[in-house]
């Protein structure tokens, strides 16, 4: 597994988040590198992103300053350069930034308006699920799909094929289409080289809810991106590892991932655990906002999950703050 830590180590200079970037020439190289060249974009002979240098330059510049569009990079980059241990490592990457510097975390917060984290939500647009003003191809969704999973039998086995294989991407054109027994297989003879290969992919459903709850918890359910599709992406491979290798089991030292096994054992579509409820609500709202956007329900399906894992104080504290007193008075206890 690749270690992060190092990565969310406070900064030296101007600890613990560094200095503001923004307009340092370093990170528009970066930001550039990672776009490739737009100018031969739509050439036959574009020339690819550089990813290697790519995940060079946002490692560096992540020593410097604790910047989440920096962390955005460098989970995309890993991926690429990586596969899916590299994706891993970005989601963790990411919600430990959430976790650790929310205080301090740039882009800043809007101290002119009630700190209000918009520069942030806007900094993890190429997280979410729905439309964004980002090409498909700058998504993480895109990265995840495009990560490659383990090599075996002389070939590349990618999150692409695996959904393919099970009919939820088409094959591209040109290309013959993945088939079940071809992923079987191939996870198969990679998890007889090295039982450690499919750590990261038997954990991912618990690292993509890891950083969709550490979103929601900062942000608030209606401005956090959505991550259903993909939670949905991250269950399915799981899923497909697991019956290839049902033997394999991910690190259990934590709850959290012993959650990840209840999940997995359950029948496809069966709601297991609330982390199941909350992917489905997720995955609700994505559907309306894709096929019905001018429908309210979204808005009152956020609010009912941002309630989820509160207690009845918490829940009437959010809803209706005004009745508290009386609550209060009714059971017999002292407001806090």
């Amino acid at each position: 597994m690749i270690d992060v830590e190092p990565l969310l180590a406070p900064t030296e200079t101007m600890p613990p988040a560094g200095i503001d970037l923004e307009y340092d020439p370093a990170f528009l190289a970066l930001d550039a590198l990672a776009r490739g060249n737009p100018e031969r974009q739509f050439e036959a002979l574009a020339e690819p992103t550089a990813w290697p240098d790519v995940l060079e330059a946002s490692q560096a510049l992540l020593a410097k300053s604790k910047d989440l569009r920096i962390g955005v990079v460098y989970a995309r980059a890993a991926s690429r350069v990586h596969g899916l241990a590299g994706f891993h490592a970005g989601l963790r990457l990411l919600t430990g930034l959430f976790e650790r510097y929310w205080d301090t975390l740039y882009p800043p917060l809007d101290a002119d308006d009630d700190n209000d984290p918009a520069l942030r939500v806007n900094a993890l647009a190429p997280l979410a699920d729905a439309y964004t003003p980002f090409a498909e191809s700058e998504t993480l969704l895109h990265d995840l799909r495009e990560s490659e999973v383990c090599r075996a039998r002389g070939e590349r086995l990618t999150v692409r094929d695996m959904l393919v294989a099970q009919g939820r991407l088409a094959a591209a054109q040109g290309e013959s289409a993945a088939t079940p027994a071809r992923v079987e297989g191939m996870l198969a003879d990679a998890l007889a080289r090295d039982r450690d290969t499919l750590a990261e992919g038997l954990d991912l459903p618990r690292a993509v809810q890891a950083l969709s709850d550490a979103l929601t918890g900062r942000l608030g359910a209606e401005r956090a991106p959505l991550l259903a599709d993909m939670l949905g992406t991250a269950r399915l491979v799981a899923a497909q590892m697991h019956a290839a290798a049902p033997q394999a089991e991910p690190q259990t030292e934590t709850a959290p991932q012993a959650g990840v096994e209840r999940r997995m054992t359950a029948r496809p579509g069966e709601i297991a655990t609330r982390e199941d409820a909350v992917a489905l609500l997720d995955s609700v709202c994505a559907f309306l906002e894709r096929t019905e956007p001018a429908h309210p329900a979204p808005l009152l399906i956020r609010r009912a999950r941002g309630l989820m894992g509160k207690d009845f104080l918490s829940v009437m504290r959010d809803l209706a703050p005004g009745s508290l007193d009386q609550i209060h008075l009714i059971a017999g206890t002292k407001p806090e």
